[in-house]
């Protein structure tokens, strides 16, 4: 099954999919055999077969999606974390500014890497929620404003797409969810999205959102004025045609549409 060995230009995110549930056995042990002792304890802990198959998909995509990116066997890579508990590569050393982000939920592990700039991902599955009572905690007064304009039938799509850009830019800032989501402000432009207001950040950051599928809503987080991101590989049986994507920053975003892969079956 094909993982996708290119890489992403310099100055560019290289996303990686993969669909859990569709990997074959040989392929599941293949990832096994990479991981350290210290994950594969961590992998046997967990209860949820849907969990465990989460995590060793999403360790063994990063390892042999770096070792695309060095020259390294993928087994040999060690991870720690940054000060606010970013993970990081530990060992070995290598010439290469690499970071790189992870993110799972049902159904779908996504992976972002690039070289010397941060980033982050999310990918959240599309359920019905409580939006009357999420909104107050991860909306800033402008969004729920706007929010509360739209149709019905199109709050549940811009929830999870602020939700999952708000997620996205406090794991590429290291923060996760320590960074009040209401004091984060996204604004429509040009058909994509821009960080209209953050506490603490002067910086440029480039925005992806897209849906990879037709259960789930995905976006980037990228520093920097204009990243390009460019899906180049998944894990997974393909079905229809690539999720339509949105770009912005600044809206200056790329994205490599000519190394989209197929959706992937939901």
């Amino acid at each position: 099954m094909e993982s996708g060995c290119r890489r992403a230009e310099p100055g560019a995110v290289a996303l990686r999919l993969a669909k859990p549930e569709a990997l074959d056995a040989s392929e599941l042990e293949r990832f096994e055999r990479l991981l350290s002792e210290d994950e594969r304890g961590r992998w046997r802990g967990f209860r949820s077969r849907e969990a465990a198959a989460q995590f060793l998909v999403g360790r063994g995509l990063l390892r042999s999606a770096l070792s695309d990116c060095a020259d390294i066997t993928p087994e040999r890579w060690r991870f720690g974390a940054d000060a606010h508990g970013k993970p990081r590569i530990a060992s070995p050393t290598i010439p290469q500014d690499l970071r790189f982000n992870l993110s799972h939920t049902r159904s779908l592990v996504a992976l972002a890497v690039c070289e010397g700039f941060e980033v982050g991902v999310d990918v959240e599955e599309i359920r019905p929620l409580d939006i009357a009572e999420l909104a107050p905690l991860a909306l800033a007064p402008e969004e729920r404003s706007a929010f509360e304009k739209l149709a019905p039938d199109e709050r549940l799509e811009r929830f999870y797409t602020l939700w999952t850009l708000k997620e996205a830019y406090a794991k590429a800032r290291g923060f996760g969810l320590s960074l009040p989501f209401p004091e984060i402000v996204f604004e429509p432009c040009d058909g994509g999205w821009r960080l209209a207001r953050a506490p603490q950040d002067a910086a440029s950051w480039t925005f992806l959102t897209m849906r990879p599928t037709d259960r789930h809503r995905l976006a980037i987080a990228a520093e920097g004025p204009a990243v390009t991101v460019a899906v180049i590989g998944y894990l997974g049986p393909p079905a229809a045609a690539a999720g339509n994507d949105e770009r912005g920053n600044g809206c200056r975003t790329e994205i490599a549409d000519e190394l989209m892969p197929e959706r992937l079956d939901a």
